[in-house]
């Protein structure tokens, strides 16, 4: 398979997730109808309440990815226990979960600051008030899961090691870490979760298995969440 279609490959879950959140977006202005000032929130409402196809998409990218890499022992070769054992991964998945949580949360406040501190905050905390329960509990029990697992198996997994080959290393880590921020959206979220998927990469890139990271991942999502949904929400 050629470098471009991998390529087009690893951005068609973004091109995925914003033909459904433009269509959740056309449902508010066409059903709903908010007046002005409740459209940001409306908006929220409904993209975080439905926000469930995030793994749907995840789960049948992995699923496509794990068969074209080998199947079952690919996956369990690249989810290997070996990859947690000892104080050294313990503190490894610690240190990039810490450091996950720090670039999102710089760059969403970096966010506040651009649409209005005041503004930024209590949209979402009125917006996430109105979210049914339901789905915040999906934000943290379920959708870290599917993140954490299916999107490095993926991106790091799948799309380095099918890139490397046509384009090297670290532009196969470079390629895969946009392709990732895309997926989160069009927003300063999207280079966060770059720079977050950058450093993904280039750890996968050393050690070619995805446990810690994943573990890392799950643990960064469970606390994002959790803070943005039942916290600050």
């Amino acid at each position: 398979m050629g470098v471009k279609r991998e390529i087009a490959i690893l951005f068609l879950p973004a091109v995925a997730n914003m033909a459904v959140s433009q269509a959740l977006v056309s449902y508010v202005f066409v059903a709903v109808r908010p007046p002005l000032e409740r459209i940001g929130i409306e908006i929220t409402k409904t993209l975080m309440t439905y926000n469930f196809y995030w793994s749907i998409i995840q789960i049948i990218v992995a699923a496509c990815a794990a068969k074209a890499m080998g199947g079952v022992s690919w996956v369990r070769e690249q989810l290997s226990l070996d990859d947690v054992k000892g104080a050294r991964s313990l503190a490894l998945i610690a240190g990039l979960a810490v450091a996950t949580v720090a670039v999102i949360w710089a760059f969403l406040f970096a966010s506040a600051l651009l649409y209005g501190y005041e503004y930024y905050f209590r949209t979402w905390r009125e917006a996430m008030r109105e979210v049914p329960l339901w789905s915040k509990l999906y934000l943290v029990a379920i959708a870290p899961f599917t993140a954490g697992i299916c999107e490095e198996l993926f991106w790091r997994g799948y799309g380095i090691s099918r890139l490397e080959g046509g384009v090297g290393v670290r532009r196969a880590i470079l390629i895969q870490a946009i392709a990732f921020g895309l997926w989160h959206g069009v927003s300063l979220h999207a280079i966060a979760t770059a720079i977050v998927g950058y450093i993904y990469g280039r750890l996968y890139a050393l050690r070619r298995r995805l446990t810690s990271i994943c573990a890392a991942h799950v643990i960064a999502d469970i606390v994002g969440f959790y803070f943005a949904t039942f916290v600050t929400g």
